[in-house]
């Protein structure tokens, strides 16, 4: 017997030789009883598994003889990169769901709103996936036991103990104490959820919780008694710091209404609702979990960022080369001026924004914690006249270098400066030409409100977008569409973004 361990992207295929037959029996989690996946392989035959989107372990075993086993030849190549990618999960109730734009169930978009967004574009250390979203509207922490105990599937099909090891980020609690749940059980049952994904080979990020809002069209502030409830479970959570394997992450100081002793948030962190996610909230939790990552757990950072425009796609000598021309962005013999736009644009990119918008493009050098970098800066100010209006950087001509079951990734390297306004989030989209398979990452949706002014901060990322499943038919198109956004309309927004690069790679 023979264990092969297989990462993102990669294929493994089988075959039998002339003397044997064999099986290939799949390994999901470490230790975990094997699950016959092929059984009576013909001699000669190749049974090709994957690709896969995690890290697998496969047992290959033979009833006879020898079996001979390879990576698929078109999944041979696996950089650096891919091998120290940390999937990151999402456990806990709607503010875990709101990551998503559940509505598309071709390819969900990472949204504005979405913390899990804010920490994988902040930190680099780890890659979010709607697959392993583990989080239920309304539960509460019972509720999450329940699942986990019982291995309830989730909405694409995932039970919690399919979610491989990586980066388990727990944030729950607020509706127990909305319920009334005394602090005891509550503490008790967090206890097992925190022991499972431990067991389960998880480092854990505990949230320790959000101020809840008023949500005045359902059940109001939380009831004196719950507000000192929601203080004591806080101040539990952040007690849990040092605990082998968790980690904690604390937004309350920067979310948190001083003026106000009954729980409630910054006016403007929230949704519209005055209950759920919104940009304001999910950057700061982002960002506080990115912090984390990196100053306390020591997480490697992946690159995914070119370094030259050199770094082009060839199918044989550069399979993971970018995509898209000039991803470096220099201005060259120049670019397009499309709708409400002015100045420079790089080569081979249409600069445009939204109706109310102005964006003005130029070439800067900036300095980024003390390396100086090239740069193409947007200047965009105005108001818009629509709520999730954007300008835009785009691409196309993409679609040539597919071939059918590609995976495409996509994103920018960006520095967003101080003391913008209106401002939603670095997003971006991948745009096949069909809008049901649009592929967005920071997406802005209705609901959203602008950041508070108390948690806009200068912040240096790498936005991405959900991947493209290219499937069994080519697109007629592809482009890449770098959008910053802004949430409300009628309302004088600014900002200044330097872009330092763009990928669009096949994984």
């Amino acid at each position: 017997m023979t264990t092969v361990t297989l990462y993102p992207g990669n294929a493994l295929s089988v075959q039998a030789d002339s003397v044997s037959s064999g099986r290939v029996y799949r390994m999901p989690t470490p230790g975990a009883a094997p699950i016959n996946e092929s059984t009576g392989i013909a001699v000669g035959e190749t049974r090709v598994f994957g690709p896969f989107r995690d890290v697998r372990n496969y047992d290959v075993v033979s009833e006879r003889g020898q079996l001979t086993y390879a990576l698929a030849p078109a999944e041979q190549a696996v950089s650096a990169q891919q091998v120290q990618e940390l999937r990151a999960s999402v456990w806990g109730d709607s503010r875990g769901r709101h990551n998503w734009n559940t509505g598309n169930t071709n390819v969900p978009a990472p949204l504005a709103r979405g913390w899990l967004w804010y920490y994988e574009t902040l930190s680099q250390c780890v890659r979010l996936a709607h697959d392993f979203d583990q989080a239920v509207p309304g539960d509460l922490i019972s509720d999450l036991w329940f699942r986990i105990q019982n291995d309830v599937p989730n909405a694409y099909g995932v039970r919690p103990s399919q979610v491989p090891p990586g980066v388990a980020c727990l944030l729950i609690g607020t509706n127990s104490v909305n319920a009334g749940v005394p602090l005891p059980e509550m503490q008790r049952v967090y206890l097992l959820v925190l022991e499972w994904l431990i067991k389960q080979g998880h480092k854990v990020q505990a949230v320790a919780e959000w101020p809840r809002g008023s949500d005045a069209a359902n059940s109001g502030l939380l009831t004196p008694d719950n507000q000192k409830r929601m203080y004591a479970f806080a101040e539990w959570i952040r007690g849990l710091r040092g605990r082998p394997n968790v980690w904690i992450a604390d937004v309350w100081p920067r979310t948190a209404d001083p003026a106000y002793t009954d729980c409630r948030p910054l006016p403007n962190m929230l949704n519209e609702d005055d209950l759920h996610s919104a940009p304001g909230i999910s950057f700061v939790t982002g960002d506080e979990l990115a912090r984390v990552a990196r100053e306390e757990m020591a997480l490697p950072r992946f690159k995914l960022c070119p370094s030259s425009n050199g770094d082009q796609y060839d199918a044989a000598l550069n399979p993971r080369g970018c995509l898209n021309v000039n991803p470096m962005l220099v201005q060259g013999t120049g670019g397009t001026l499309g709708a409400n736009a002015a100045g420079l644009v790089p080569q081979n990119y249409t600069l445009s924004a939204s109706t109310g918008l102005t964006v003005t493009g130029s070439f800067v050098e900036v300095v980024i914690n003390g390396v100086k970098r090239k740069a193409y800066r947007m200047v965009v100010t105005g108001t818009p006249t629509a709520a999730n209006s954007y300008a835009s950087l785009r691409q196309t001509g993409m679609h040539t270098k597919l071939a059918v079951g590609d995976v495409v990734e996509s994103g920018y390297e960006v520095y967003v400066n101080d003391n913008h306004v209106n401002f939603g989030s670095p997003g971006l989209m991948l745009d096949p030409g069909t809008t049901a398979l649009r592929c967005h990452g920071g997406l802005s949706l209705t609901g959203d409100r602008q950041m508070p002014a108390e948690v806009v901060k200068a912040f240096y990322g790498v936005p991405r977008a959900a991947d493209y499943p290219v499937g069994n038919s080519l697109p007629a198109s592809l482009a890449i569409d770098l959008r910053p956004y802004f949430t409300a309309s009628g309302v004088a927004s600014s900002l200044t973004i330097d872009l330092l690069s763009v990928f669009v790679r096949k994984r």
